[in-house]
Parts: structure tokens; C-alpha cells; sequence
């Protein structure tokens, strides 16, 4: 079970940045639901997020901000207003939209091809919106599994899934092919054997003149 003390213990051991700051007015701010912390803004970076100067915020969680809401979801919405917010967890590769008052009626969809999002409108509309990256690993159990990839350029981000091959279609493909070599086998040794018993009756059989 993820523990807030297996979290620290990890963090104590590898290092575990908060935020990011790019050129171009681009921060990223990593949160951390299941700690409950949240970076502290310095006063310009607040007053950025209150007067809206054209910074783009973007936060990375674990766990979703949106899906099942709580006390620590509006405060963090609230301290960061965020354009966009990417997490994992369910290792599936959806967007959810919602009102920023209305968290708990949000809506979900499957995201499988490449899209863009004006984060200016989105910000004007008082919505959130959250992308859920899919896992690269096949032991969490999805069939869809890959990377996603995102560029932000002039008040756009563009997303797009990079899905990986199926590898529970390559298994089964090993499955039906260890199979079939299985089968082959015992039929080659069966026909070996009565070869050679054969072999062994025409000698038994054989009387030379």
C-alpha cells in the first residue's frame, strides 16, 4: 500500500523536484496528493497566478486532481489555478473537463489521437482540464500502454498518446506458437519411436543367406 512514509522514505533517497521553470513563461509544479503537500509560491509567482500575466501553470500528480475530489483538490486548484494538469494512476490515456466549482460533476473521455487545447479559453471558462497518461508497462494490466507526449506553443498544448505494441497480443501469439511446438513434438517423438521400432523388427526379422 502507498503510505505518506514510503513516500518521504523514496524522497529522502532520490531527488524529487516540485517545480520546474521554463523560458517562454512556462512553470511546472509537481503536487503530491498523497503527502498532501503543495509548493510555496514566492510573491511574484503569486502574483502572476492573481493577475493572470500570461504565465502558463501546469501541475504533474500521481494520483487525479479531479477524479473523487476533495479539500486538497480545491486548494490546490486554488493556490496554482492551473491550465492543465497531467497525472497517472489508472494507467489509462483519457481527458477530464469540468468547471472549476463543479469538480465532482466532471466528465471523462478516451483519449486516443492527437489534441489541442486553447489554455487561454480554457482559463476564460473557469474550467480545468486534466490528462491522464497512459502506463508504458504491460504488468498494470491495460492493453493500451505507451507515452504521452506534449508541446505547448502560444497558448496551445498539443497532446498526443504515443501507444507501444500490445504485449499481451505478443503472449498470446508465444502461447499458441509453444503450443503448436508442444504438439509438434510429441508427434515427431511418436513417429521417431515407431521408426524405430520398426527398424528394430526388420533387423530382428532380417536372415541373411
Amino acid at each position: 500500500m502507498v503510505k505518506p512514509s514510503k513516500v518521504k522514505r523514496f524522497n529522502s533517497y532520490f531527488e524529487d523536484n516540485h517545480q520546474w521553470k521554463f523560458d517562454h513563461k512556462l512553470n511546472i509544479y509537481h503536487i503530491n496528493r498523497i503527502t498532501h503537500e503543495l509548493p510555496l509560491l514566492k510573491e511574484e509567482e503569486a502574483s502572476q497566478v492573481e493577475e493572470n500575466s500570461g504565465y502558463i501553470r501546469i501541475l504533474i500528480s500521481h494520483f487525479s486532481v479531479i477524479l473523487i475530489p476533495g479539500a486538497y483538490s480545491y486548494k490546490a486548484i486554488e493556490r496554482f489555478r492551473p491550465h492543465a494538469i497531467f497525472s497517472g494512476h489508472y494507467h489509462r490515456s483519457s481527458q477530464i473537463t469540468t468547471e472549476l466549482k463543479k469538480l465532482r460533476y466532471s466528465t471523462t473521455l478516451p483519449l486516443t489521437h492527437t489534441m489541442s487545447y486553447d489554455l487561454r479559453t480554457i482559463e476564460m471558462n473557469q474550467e480545468v482540464l486534466e490528462i491522464q497518461v497512459p502506463s508504458c508497462s504491460y504488468r498494470m494490466g491495460e492493453e493500451n500502454i505507451g507515452f504521452g507526449q506534449a508541446v505547448i506553443e502560444n497558448g496551445y498544448l498539443h497532446y498526443t498518446p504515443l501507444f507501444i505494441p500490445n504485449r499481451f497480443t505478443q503472449f498470446k501469439i508465444y502461447v499458441v506458437f509453444g503450443f503448436l511446438l508442444v504438439i509438434i513434438n510429441i508427434l515427431i517423438s511418436n513417429n521417431f519411436r515407431k521408426m524405430l521400432r520398426r527398424m528394430n523388427l526388420m533387423r530382428q526379422n532380417y536372415h541373411p543367406i
